[in-house]
Parts: C-alpha cells; structure tokens; sequence
C-alpha cells in the first residue's frame, strides 16, 4: 500500500481510542503493506511542540499550551523516529515487544528484489533476540514477505548497525522504513483541502462512517474520513498512470499515522487478513536446520510434504506469542498442528544429534534447531506426531534408537 501526500500528522487528541486489545503477533513482514508515494512534500508528523498561549486564548480554560504538529517529508523519516498513533480498533500488535531498548536492540539494513526485479531497500530496528531467532548475520539472508507489495524473497543484510537514538516525546517508535517503486495509484481529493492524496490502491484509511479500515480504491464519493481535528470528506478518488517511488514506515504497536494537511488516519498494515489460530486439517509442520552450507534446506524441505515452517506460524495465527518467548510460539504452534491431526516433519541434516540430545533443554539461543529436538523427545503427544528424515529418507524406530532419539520419561 503507499500514499503520496503533502503532510502526514499526528492522531487528533480529541479522537479516543477504544480500551487496546493485544493484537497476535506475524511472522515475518507478511502483515506490511502500507507504501507511501512521494509527490512533493510527504511529511509526517515526528512529534509535538509546544507553543505557549495565554490562558485566555486557549482552546480549553485549564490549557495553557497549544499543540501544534510537525511535519517531516516521508523520505526523511528514519527508524527510532516518532510518529503520534492511536488505532482506533484499540488493538496493539506486540510481535515485537512492548518496549525499545537502544542499548539491546540493533538497526538492520537490507535489501530485497521484487518479482519484476526491481529493488526495495529495508532497514529494521530488531532485538537481539529476534535477530538470534532469525539467525541474521551480516552477509545472510533474512525473508521478507510483503504479498501486497511484490515482495516475497530473500533479503541479502548488508548491515547490523546500533540502534540509533530514540527520538524524545510523545509518539510511536518507526521500527522501519521501506523504498521501492509502485504502478498501482490512484489521487484521493477531499472536499475543502487544496492537497491531494495521491496513495497506492489497497492503502487503508479509517472511515467514519464504515468504522473501520478501507482502501483506497474501495472509498466512496462523500464518505467521512478521519482526520486530525474533524471528519473530512471524500471528493473524488482517481486512478494514476506511470509507476512512481514509494514509502513506507512501520510503526511500533499501533500501525498507524496521519497525511495530508487535514491529518487523515491510515493504517501501515493489513488487518484480519488471516483468520486467527486456524490451518486446514492436516496440516504438517517441518523443523530442523533453516540454512546447510549457505543454501536454503528448511522451506525446501517444508514444501516437500507441504509444511509450515517458524517463519510462517504467526502469519497463520498458530500462535499469539510475545516478541523474544519462542518458547511459547514453539508450545502453542505444534499443539495447534497436532491438534487438528498434522504431523511434525523433522529434518536431522547436518544436525549433530548426539551434541543436540547432551545440551541443557533449557537453553535455546543460538541452537535453536537442538532445543526443538530436544523439546520433541520431552512431550509424548509431540514424539508420536513427529516423522524424522535423514538424507531424504523417514527414519524407522530402528534406525532412531540408534541415533539415541527416544521417548524421555
């Protein structure tokens, strides 16, 4: 999704968010969408000043300071800026954390190809742990998958660098930003604005009148938008030849900003997209090494008997754990398998099972693959759904005794 427009602002003070639901947590980048389109000024809002009003002239008789907001062009915003948000759905997506702290979290810069070739350029703000979890090493490679946006690949990550200072005041965190190029626009005008719009078709703009998130191609003549001080109205909404360059921003928990002069509420990712803790019957799950010698192994391998792997579990509303506990991910993703009759498919490639089964069971950072095994052999209703393969072939009870994988009491 992307929007061009001449401003983005903070959430109106005078909207209230309902009481916050927590939102689960996605894999991966899957739930990102929304692209944002330079067309002159695209700014945003990065925090609030303050100027002093008398108390004469203010708006509320116990103020005596006027907010005003500003704005920042979307092509200078960088990670560890601020945005003022309040999603009015009241959900907070915490897949990674509720807090940022510098000191334990690094800014990752990627790069990824789109189907038609073309570039994006990524950089993430990432805990240590999840940069453990996900295995991300300077010359590796780290998945992202944006469907809506043309990018379902491989990322080369080309630097781990220290988090940058975390902007003061109020707002939310921008945990990343993304520049690619876009053909799919279309230009929302609103009655009383001078400014355009000018936004990709699937963008999603909170309607007043709907109560909930809507693209851009899917809003009506005369619908009420939010804004930042009072409702504005759609005039026109028009598609855009050419292909233009294109912006986005992840912000931290609620997903959402302002744009435009008005300050008109959008979302930066796509809602409810995947019905929450459900996969077909049957379906499997595959473990072991993500990576042999350099090369892909785990999705290949996962593909074969048509697998879920880690990367996918949260996308597929397999489990609502919290950033940095994929204890519980682990836990509640293959209860979820099993339960509805999969079966766990375990790829001991390149696995040193004997160091595997001699490790402590508690202890999973950077041996992820070891504690997995480990955690199979500990849970009966996990070891009678698991298939183990070595070098291509299912293993036979025979052939795993000898490998000294067994059922512990």
């Amino acid at each position: 999704m992307s929007i061009a427009s001449p401003y983005v602002h903070p959430t109106p003070s005078n909207c209230a968010a309902p009481p916050r639901r927590h939102k689960q947590s996605r894999i991966g980048l899957a739930w990102l969408g929304a692209m944002f389109l330079l067309a002159g000024w695209s700014g945003i809002v990065a925090y609030r000043e303050y100027t002093t009003k008398s108390v004469a002239s203010a708006s509320r008789a116990d103020s005596g300071t006027e907010r005003k907001p500003r704005q920042r062009r979307i092509v200078d915003m960088r990670t560890g800026h601020k945005v003022s948000a309040a999603n009015p759905t009241g959900e907070l997506d915490l897949s990674l954390g509720e807090l940022i702290d510098p000191a334990t979290w690094r800014n990752l810069v990627l790069v990824s190809h789109k189907g038609d070739h073309s570039r994006c350029d990524i950089e993430l703000l990432r805990s240590l742990e999840w940069i453990a979890e996900h295995s991300a090493i300077v010359g590796g490679k780290v998945h992202i998958s944006v469907p809506e946006c043309g990018i379902d690949a491989d990322a080369d990550l080309l630097a781990i660098d220290p988090c940058p200072s975390i902007e003061p005041g109020e707002g939310r965190v921008v945990t990343g930003t993304f520049k690619h190029s876009s053909a799919h626009a279309v230009e929302l005008r609103l009655a009383g604005v001078d400014d355009a719009i000018i936004t990709t078709t699937n963008h999603l703009f909170w309607s007043e009148d709907r109560h909930e998130f809507v693209r851009a191609d899917g809003l009506r003549n005369n619908e009420h938008l939010r804004g930042r001080d009072a409702a504005v109205r759609v005039a026109s909404v028009t598609s855009l030849p050419g292909t233009r360059e294109v912006y986005n921003l992840e912000v931290h928990l609620d997903h959402v900003f302002q744009v435009g002069s008005a300050g008109v509420l959008v979302h930066n990712g796509l809602l409810d997209i995947v019905n929450p803790c459900f996969v077909p019957a049957g379906t499997n799950v595959a473990l072991g090494l993500r990576r042999i010698d350099g090369d892909l192994a785990l999705r290949p391998f996962g593909d074969r008997f048509g697998a879920v792997i880690d990367e996918d579990w949260a996308r597929l509303g397999l489990h609502n754990a919290p950033q940095g506990r994929f204890d519980i991910a682990f836990e509640q993703t293959l209860d979820a398998i099993t339960a509805r009759g999969g079966r766990i498919k375990f790829n001991l490639d390149s696995l040193d099972v004997a160091k595997a089964l001699a490790g402590d069971p508690t202890d999973r950072i950077a041996r992820y693959t070891e504690w997995e095994l480990q955690q199979i052999i500990r849970k009966k209703s996990w070891f009678d759904a698991t298939d183990f393969y070595l070098d291509g072939k299912l293993l036979t009870p025979e052939e795993l005794q000898n490998l000294g994988i067994a059922l512990v009491d």
